[in-house]
């Protein structure tokens, strides 16, 4: 909650606020998300919601807190780059995109429910190609937000027709009771997608595109945060 509402305070700034104070979005965004990251330092007890597809507990708080430090550490590298001239017109957009990325994280990292990880999944990822392909002007960027976008598969659907259920502790039972040559081949596509989101080999050589046509802030939010999100998730 708190995160959507530094989300929006930001959004309402950009909106309505004039051109003179248009200058001081950069620090009012760290400033936001730092007040934000310090609210949420203390990890919280393990709960539930949306019956159980929601899923918190401390060492998910802790990653998150990771996540929301490491955020803070690229909004701050951020500040002099947001006020160059191919930047400043869609700085708000940069800061905007950035929290709706977390916050799909943050869905990922407290899923227990393949829909929900999944919803994580497309709202960390959607953006984040938009964040890539930022410089509008550079072809490589643009590029590398297409190759980014085009890796975003997963076999979801497969693993919920051979398991019958998207709940994590479901299909664990069924695949330690079933081994079947669906399954196997389905969980291959899972890994595979997960492999391409963590530039594991074989499924890394998008990367160096991807990272090359990324402005550099962008890519050290991509090569750190969002590996962190997708590998507690895995």
């Amino acid at each position: 909650i708190s995160l959507l509402l530094v989300f929006l305070l930001i959004f309402l700034f950009d909106t309505f606020g004039g051109k003179k104070s248009l200058k001081g979005l950069s620090i009012t965004a760290c400033v936001l998300f730092a007040l934000h990251t310090v609210w949420n330092i203390i990890p919280v007890d393990s709960a539930t919601a949306f019956g159980g597809m929601y899923q918190t507990s401390p060492i998910a708080s802790m990653v998150k807190t990771v996540l929301n430090i490491g955020t803070l550490i690229v909004l701050l590298q951020s500040i002099s780059w947001s006020d160059t001239p191919d930047v400043k017109l869609r700085r708000g957009e940069f800061y905007e995109l950035l929290l709706v990325t977390l916050f799909g994280m943050y869905l990922m990292v407290s899923s227990g429910h393949f829909l929900l990880f999944f919803i994580g999944l497309e709202t960390a990822s959607l953006p984040m190609a938009a964040l890539i392909a930022i410089n509008k002007k550079d072809t490589e960027s643009y590029e590398a937000g297409a190759k980014y976008l085009f890796t975003a598969g997963l076999g979801l659907s497969f693993l919920y027709g051979v398991s019958g259920s998207l709940y994590f502790g479901d299909i664990a039972v069924a695949i330690a009771s079933n081994h079947t040559p669906l399954l196997i081949a389905t969980l291959v596509f899972v890994l595979a997608g997960m492999g391409f989101k963590l530039s594991l080999v074989p499924f890394h050589l998008w990367t160096a595109d991807v990272y090359q046509g990324a402005p550099t802030q962008v890519t050290s939010y991509l090569s750190v945060i969002s590996k962190g999100a997708a590998a507690f998730a895995l």
